[in-house]
């Protein structure tokens, strides 16, 4: 992956801590890619070395692979482990700027809900009062689904980042993660009754990932960050620094036309047979 060098990009401490989780993803799935092919022509190498040597006892199949016999056994869950840290990095990165958004906006707490006396003398000062009205806006406002949320945000505080089709991608994010967090990938009534687009998993038993479909994931994640962060630090008054990387992707700060979520692989459970 080229990247380059983004010398006046500024964001929020929320982003910034997106992208750096981001970039330290996509370094370790290259890595284990790069390490992959090596060994595999290491393997290779001494095969093709015995079967010169001793031909009637060694015999080299060039379709002898380590990669394809042992490691791509685990990509799908190696693949779709990076893919959930994103959505939670994601998920994170919302809330925690929103806790600063209504940090810095008290007015935007203004609601019928009532506090008893009891919980207000309970804290030492109104910052630590305050703080703690935050958290319970922050915890409430998550307990309902994507779509929710952006509604809510948008209905009542005028918030609006994304359009309806990013709002949607980031609906069905969560919801392929959640199949893979709590039902191994296998995909269910209650997935393909959630999804936004249901007709894509009919035929499909398993949501499959490769190395390849999470990094190109993980950078579409990153990106909505991005517009999320640049939208939320014009809007408010929220703190921000260059980004402390050195050398972040052009695209993530100019971001591409997006589309829902791939269908991956085969749709079928992964087994040694399928990879070979």
């Amino acid at each position: 992956m080229e990247l380059k060098m983004a010398k006046t990009a500024k964001a929020s401490k929320a982003a910034i801590y997106n992208i750096e989780e981001t970039i330290k993803s996509l370094m370790l799935i290259d890595f284990v890619q790069i390490m992959a092919s090596k060994i595999d022509g290491d393997r290779n190498r001494a095969a093709k070395t015995l079967a010169k040597i001793e031909p009637e006892k060694y015999a080299y199949d060039d379709s002898t692979s380590i990669y394809k016999d042992h490691l791509q056994q685990h990509e799908p869950n190696f693949a779709g482990t990076m893919y959930v840290k994103s959505i939670d990095s994601l998920n994170y990165y919302l809330s925690a700027i929103l806790t600063e958004v209504f940090q810095s906006n008290p007015i935007m707490l203004k609601d019928k809900s009532q506090i008893s006396l009891e919980t207000v003398l309970s804290f030492p000062d109104l910052k630590k009062l305050h703080n703690h009205i935050v958290h319970q806006k922050i915890q409430s406002l998550f307990y309902k689904n994507t779509n929710a949320i952006f509604i809510e945000l948008g209905d009542k505080w005028g918030i609006k980042p994304l359009d309806e089709e990013k709002i949607k991608y980031i609906s069905d994010c969560n919801q392929i993660r959640n199949i893979i967090v709590h039902n191994s990938g296998k995909i269910n009534d209650l997935f393909r009754k959630r999804i936004s687009a249901p007709e894509k998993y009919k035929d499909l038993e398993y949501i499959n990932f490769t190395f390849n479909d999470a990094k190109e994931e993980l950078e579409k994640h990153v990106n909505i960050v991005s517009q999320m962060d640049r939208y939320l630090i014009k809007k408010f008054p929220i703190k921000t620094n260059p980004i402390p990387v050195r050398a972040i992707s052009k695209r993530w700060i100019d971001v591409p036309p997006f589309k829902l979520p791939s269908v991956r692989g085969n749709g079928k459970k992964p087994t040694t047979k399928q990879r070979k």
